[in-house]
């Protein structure tokens, strides 16, 4: 039967590429005390690749090369980074920097929101702190101060409404640039079906267009309440 030692690797300067970076061998564990994470370099996955039409948009006996790409894990170590939404010191994530495919990965530990920042394309940059705070069934959500990262006004606002709604959270939506925050509070309502949130709608005094606004939205979540009375 074969077996196999999986080396423990500390954080030795000889490993380490740069000071967020390390080169980890297949088969290797690399612990960080400074990140609180392990992670595992389990194999490589190669993948045949064809021609959409053989021998047409490939050229005449072209065969395509392979596709191999590692795979790795990976475990933040904190037990903090069991709650929901994760704290700022489980924002920590990873990056491949290159591989030879075969014995070895370089990679760059950085937090996952540095990650978002470094896209130069302001829609794919907002995108993905929108996708990386919020989450999703298969990544967890992190703090949602971190929906003020966003330099778009939409994206930013929708992030609150969404964190709002998850986390049940109604004073959330006080975030929302006026004066769509109403539209927060309403929505929050109707998903939840706690109408009882639907008092946070506020007058906004000063703003003849914000208080139609409002309005309607208080409108709305009290014929909600009028139906859910009459069915009762």
């Amino acid at each position: 039967m074969m077996s196999f030692i999986i080396s423990i690797l500390t954080i030795f300067a000889s490993q380490a590429l740069a000071d967020s970076q390390i080169r980890l061998k297949l088969g290797e564990i690399f612990k960080s005390q400074e990140h609180q994470l392990e992670v595992h370099l389990k194999k490589f996955h190669t993948t045949k690749t064809e021609c959409a039409v053989p021998g047409f948009n490939c050229g005449s006996g072209y065969t395509p090369e392979p596709v191999t790409t590692p795979v790795v894990s990976i475990l933040l170590t904190n037990p903090e980074c069991k709650k929901s939404p994760l704290p700022k010191n489980c924002e920590w994530t990873y990056r491949i920097l290159g591989s030879d495919n075969k014995s070895y990965v370089d990679i760059e530990f950085l937090n996952i929101y540095d990650f978002c920042m470094r896209e130069s394309n302001k829609s794919n940059r907002n995108s993905c702190i929108l996708r990386t705070t919020v989450g999703n069934h298969f990544n967890p959500m992190y703090s949602p101060e971190n929906c003020s990262r966003a330099d778009d006004l939409i994206v930013k606002n929708n992030c609150y409404e969404m964190m709002a709604e998850q986390l049940n959270d109604p004073k959330l939506c006080e975030n929302v640039a006026r004066p769509y925050g109403h539209r927060c509070v309403f929505l929050m309502a109707k998903s939840t079906g706690n109408l009882e949130i639907c008092q946070q709608i506020k007058s906004s005094p000063l703003n003849a267009s914000e208080e139609n606004e409002r309005g309607l939205f208080l409108n709305r979540c009290l014929e909600m309440m009028n139906k859910l009375n009459l069915k009762k």
